[in-house]
């Protein structure tokens, strides 16, 4: 069984997107494959400064669903609005959520070096919370409306620090 589980399409008309859509859908039909028109969603980020008008594209004379977000198989959120603040938002939450499965086993065991501890705040807490973060526009409303306080204010030993120190350094 081949199976496609996600790909994006970069195209600047509609017309352009639904002939690529056409051509998928030939290609597909030549090898014998079925794009499944109802697991196929479409998701449409208007340029900046450009208004949203909802896309209606098909797949053989089949409407395919328009969504607002988007969640990949790793967990990323994508948003039609090209914000960033539900994926803060989501990364943090992972990495609060690692973090505290990690109490018993790791930050409360006192024959850990402090040394170690770090190590593994830096492989598996830092390592999901800034999961894709290559890809962010990280601006200062964003850590304000994500937490709610100015970076100065959080305890240096506190997750959100170091989320707010790796986005400013």
């Amino acid at each position: 069984m081949l199976m496609i589980v996600q790909s994006a399409v970069n195209m600047t008309s509609d017309v352009e997107m639904q002939h690529c859509l056409d051509r998928l859908s030939a290609a597909c039909d030549n090898f014998g494959l079925t794009i499944s028109t109802t697991k196929t969603e479409v998701m449409f980020q208007p340029a900046p400064g450009k208004d949203y008008c909802s896309p209606a594209f098909t797949i053989k004379c089949q409407l395919l669903p328009v969504i607002d977000k988007f969640t990949t198989y790793l967990g990323s959120t994508l948003s039609r609005l090209v914000h960033i603040d539900n994926e803060v938002v989501n990364r943090i939450s992972k990495a609060s959520s690692a973090f505290g499965r990690l109490r018993k086993n790791v930050w409360n065991r006192k024959g850990l070096s402090l040394s170690t501890k770090l190590k593994v705040y830096k492989a598996i807490v830092l390592s999901i919370m800034l999961h894709a973060c290559e890809t962010w526009t990280v601006y200062q409303r964003h850590i304000r409306q994500s937490w709610g306080l100015r970076p100065r204010s959080y305890d240096k030993t506190g997750l959100r620090l170091a989320l707010v120190l790796v986005l400013y350094f």
